[in-house]
C-alpha cells in the first residue's frame, strides 16, 4: 500500500526540499520516461516550465536497489516501475490558466510483488519517505485542502489575494 503527502511549493521551496533530501544521502533524481537504461540523472532541479519534469523520481542510491524499468515497445522508451522499485514520486505543483494552485505530492509504494506474494519494501526506504514527509510538514502550513503550503507558496498565495 502506498502513501502520499500533498503540498504547494514554489521553485525555491522545491530546491530547498531537494537540497534537504540530498543532505544526508546519495539521492539521484530522474524523470519517469527514459530512452535507454543508461538513466539520465538530473543534478539540478529543472525549471517549472519544463513540461517533461512535472513528475520526478527520487532514488537513494546507497540504500535502495537500482530501480526496475519496463520497456514500452510501441513508444520505444522505458519507464520506472514504482510498484517494484524503492523510489519516491515527486509530483510538482503547477498553476493553472486561472492562477489556481494545483498541488503536488510525494508518493511511494511500500509493498511489492515477489513472485505471487506481496512483500514489504525495505524499512530504510519507508523511514526515508517519513523523513521527507516530516520536513514538508515542519516547513509548511496545512491548508483546508489538506495540503501543506510551504513559505514561498504562502507568500505567492497571499500576494494573489491582495489583487
Amino acid at each position: 500500500m502506498g502513501r502520499q503527502l500533498g503540498f504547494c511549493m514554489t521553485f525555491e521551496d522545491e530546491r530547498r526540499f531537494i537540497e534537504f533530501a540530498r543532505s544526508d544521502r546519495n539521492v539521484r533524481m530522474f524523470t519517469r520516461r527514459q530512452n535507454t537504461l543508461n538513466i539520465e540523472f538530473l543534478e539540478e532541479l529543472p525549471p517549472p516550465e519544463d513540461v517533461t519534469a512535472g513528475q520526478l523520481f527520487l532514488w537513494d542510491e546507497d540504500n535502495s536497489p537500482f530501480p526496475t524499468w519496463c520497456y514500452v515497445p510501441k513508444g520505444g522508451f522505458y519507464f520506472v516501475d514504482t510498484g517494484q522499485s524503492e523510489v519516491i514520486e515527486f509530483d510538482r505543483c503547477a498553476i493553472d490558466e486561472k492562477g489556481r494552485w494545483i498541488p503536488g505530492r510525494i508518493w511511494a509504494e511500500f509493498s511489492m510483488l515477489d513472485g505471487d506474494r506481496l512483500v514489504k519494501k525495505g524499512q530504510v526506504f519507508e523511514k526515508w519517505f517519513d523523513r521527507l514527509a516530516r520536513w514538508i510538514r515542519k516547513h509548511g502550513v496545512r491548508d483546508e485542502g489538506l495540503e501543506y503550503v510551504l513559505p514561498g507558496a504562502q507568500e505567492q498565495i497571499a500576494n494573489q489575494r491582495k489583487c
